[in-house]
């Protein structure tokens, strides 16, 4: 993953170790070659590495302090767009869990509102509410007293027959006054809760706006932290790269005195950073 950050850099990489490995490998010794001649060809050969290996090393320096703008640019905005360390829940993601959340908890409500407004059109839904009001019972309780004046009547028949003409108004304006007071307090509960479903769903449609307008600044601020994160991937390789350039010029510049008289194969070999060959040990 590491290395198709770098396809450009690694390609160039290997493309320069593999030329000067034809270099060091193509330069034949012989016993009748001159010493100094030998060594002035070595010594050649030596300080073309050298200019190559500080080529690349300049390369990739002056790549890692591209990278190293480019990522402390994007941390920076990524800090102020609300996106948090990688594997963590951010404030977006946190606000979008919590928008949710009060949607899924809006819907329960609107559920239970409709569930009222149909409740509302049963005719006892209201009984209790109808027999406690004061109206009603005032009717309720001269029909009673008829009743009783009825029971206990000695008087002559004119007198029982008004009271019951009486006792048959009140009852009348009794069931009136209940049918109106069923279709007040329906109507009432109706609207209040019609007016509720009505708020309930604009605050749906809010929420919803809000939810899809938090998951397309999410979704950018993912596509920026994975632009950030390749970004950091591709600063660690090329550190691996410049490290493997800066040790490769140690060993020329310290140690090279020491491989004067090793074949030009295995002084390749040993500038390469690879073992010796077999014949050689």
């Amino acid at each position: 993953m590491i290395y198709r950050a770098l396809p450009l850099i690694a390609v160039l990489f290997l493309t320069l170790l593999a030329l000067s490995a034809t270099s060091f490998a193509g330069v034949p010794t012989t016993q009748t070659e001159p010493a100094d001649e030998a060594r002035q060809r070595f010594q050649a050969r030596i300080l073309q590495r050298a200019q190559q290996l500080n080529t690349l090393k300049q390369r990739y320096q002056f790549r890692l302090r591209d990278l190293g703008q480019d990522l402390r640019e994007k941390s920076i905005k990524l800090a102020v767009d609300g996106m948090g360390t990688p594997g963590r829940l951010s404030t977006l993601e946190v606000e979008l869990t919590n928008l949710i959340r009060r949607r899924s908890e809006l819907e329960t409500a609107m559920a239970a509102t409709r569930s009222a407004i149909q409740e509302a059109q049963i005719a006892s839904a209201f009984d209790r509410k109808i027999e406690d009001d004061a109206r009603l019972n005032r009717y309720i309780q001269q029909i009673d007293e008829i009743d009783l004046t009825l029971a206990e009547q000695t008087s002559p028949e004119p007198e029982v027959k008004r009271l019951e003409r009486r006792k048959a108004a009140l009852e009348a304006k009794a069931a009136q006054r209940r049918k109106e007071l069923e279709t007040s307090l329906r109507k009432a509960t109706v609207d209040r809760l019609t007016a509720q479903l009505d708020s309930q769903e604009q605050a749906i449609e809010k929420l919803d706006e809000q939810i899809k307008q938090s998951k397309f600044t999410l979704g950018d601020l993912i596509y920026q932290m994975t632009q950030y994160l390749t970004a950091r991937d591709e600063e660690k390789a090329t550190r691996e790269l410049l490290g493997q350039v800066q040790r490769q010029l140690e060993r020329l510049s310290t140690n090279w005195e020491s491989w004067e008289q090793a074949d030009w194969a295995d002084l390749d070999r040993a500038v390469l950073g690879l073992p010796r060959s077999r014949e050689s040990k």
